[in-house]
Order: C-alpha cells, then structure tokens, then sequence
C-alpha cells in the first residue's frame, strides 16, 4: 500500500472512527456524507431508501469510504445517524 493509499484509509476509516468516538461521548447526532462510489456499479444511480454497498468494490478508495461508512452505519445503535450520498 503506498503512501496515498495510506493517507485515504487514514482519513476515510480513522478519521470517521474518530469522528463517532466523539459524537457519542458528547451524544451528537451524525449526519455523514459519503461518495456515491460505494454503490455506483456502473449504472445510472436511482433513488433508494436503502441501496446496500457494492460487493465487490475493486479500488482502495472507495473501499476505504465503504469501510468508514459501515462504521457509521454500525453505530447508529448507540447514536442517531444518516448516511447521505450525493449524485
């Protein structure tokens, strides 16, 4: 892994580790915006309440943001939380 691939799990899955840490020591509620790229498979994106992730998802980046993003998803037990994907 080089040093750029480092630095997006870095931000994208430490980062957001982080971030839930501090919301649900200080009881905030998230509202976390992610890429699209963790469900785009090629096809024209439609609306879905609830489109699940994209197996398998082939490079590092958008791997890293499917990573930091189920973190926030498995949260929501302890904290409120949305997940938002802008097109």
């Amino acid at each position: 892994m080089n040093n750029r691939h480092r630095e997006h799990e870095q931000i994208n899955v430490h980062g957001t580790r982080n971030v839930l840490s501090c919301c649900i020591r200080t009881s905030a509620d998230l509202v976390y915006t992610m890429s699209p790229s963790v469900v785009h498979d090629g096809r024209n994106l439609e609306w879905e309440r609830s489109r699940p992730q994209r197996p398998p998802i082939s490079d590092r980046l958008s791997s890293h943001q499917a990573a930091a993003e189920t973190l926030v998803r498995a949260a929501a037990q302890q904290l409120p939380t949305m997940v938002l994907r802008p097109h």
